[in-house]
């Protein structure tokens, strides 16, 4: 193929009608289906779902069930990962989605056993729409906790606007939306983030992560990512309070970042349990073939 790739399924059996050249998939995620630690594939389509399991002895295990999509009439799926929302000790997946109205809603399916199970679908109004949605450990307890991201306009997965939601939501002793704390950033409401976050130990003081997040290429913003620190404070009554500070790379003043707007990949690149980085800038015109190259330069972290 043009691209180098050649499809391979000898070690895949796919039973079901999922056709991964032509899916129909609303949304998709990674979700432990059988509690076995290992995340698997979840994928919803129109009026299927389907599992992949991860790690089944003889290569991916696939298999689909029919649902009642009524729940999600008149809804666009923006989101969608897997946790206990409404704190009842069993897992839910949960789909951040919006109405026809441009209203932003949370839908929870509860999982039962290793399927879920849509007649007790429940839909909660009077959120923001949101783009992303991922698990995270805010405030040292057993419970999870939830990091979201949401834009001034519903996401469409083409244009980019302004970020307006930058939040955590708490578990609680009724659902996650009982306690919400909000992050603010100097640039909220003029850039663009990416929705994809990393949850990282950024400033090694073992505090559980902070999360990193690169900026997208939107109005006049320069800075290239943000990186929101979790800060730990202890009172006199040794009663433990967490917060976010969140704080662009121009704020920070890093050394060895481009001056100019880079896309901004996080990994370890090296293997060395470092936070390495991939930067994408825009190069230049090619007047030859109109189009603007995308160069790719590699820091590796040789502090922290």
């Amino acid at each position: 193929t043009e691209t180098g790739l050649v499809l391979d399924n000898e070690h895949v059996t796919n039973e079901t009608s999922l056709d991964l050249n032509n899916a129909g998939i609303r949304a998709g995620g990674l979700i432990d289906r059988n509690n076995n630690v290992t995340l698997d594939i979840y994928l919803l389509g129109e009026t299927k779902e389907y599992w992949i399991e991860v790690g089944a002895t003889d290569g991916p295990k696939f298999e689909e069930f029919d649902y009642d999509n009524t729940v999600l009439a008149d809804h666009t799926i923006t989101a969608l990962t897997g946790f206990d929302f409404d704190s009842n000790s069993n897992e839910d997946i949960v789909l951040a989605a919006y109405d026809s109205n441009g209203a932003g809603k949370f839908i929870t399916i509860p999982k039962s056993g290793d399927g879920t199970n849509w007649a007790e679908a429940l839909v909660y109004e009077n959120v923001p729409t949101l783009k992303s949605l991922q698990s995270i450990v805010y405030d040292q307890d057993e419970e999870q906790d939830v990091f979201v991201m949401g834009d001034e306009n519903p996401p469409n997965g083409i244009d980019l606007s302004a970020n307006s939601v930058l939040r955590v939501y708490e578990t609680g002793e009724v659902n996650i939306l009982e306690n919400v704390v909000d992050i603010d950033f100097t640039k909220q409401s003029t850039a663009s983030l990416n929705k994809l976050a990393i949850y990282a130990d950024y400033d090694t003081d073992f505090d559980g992560g902070d999360i990193l997040i690169s900026f997208e290429d939107f109005g006049e913003n320069t800075a290239s990512f943000l990186i929101v620190e979790k800060q730990e404070t202890t009172d006199e009554e040794d009663v433990t309070t967490y917060t976010y500070v969140a704080q662009d790379n121009e704020e920070l003043g890093l050394a060895n970042v481009p001056a100019e707007h880079a896309f901004t990949i996080f990994i370890d690149y090296n293997n060395d349990f470092d936070i390495d980085v991939i930067f994408g800038l825009k190069g230049e015109l090619d007047t030859a073939t109109n189009l603007i190259p995308l160069n790719f330069y590699i820091q590796t972290n040789e502090s922290n």
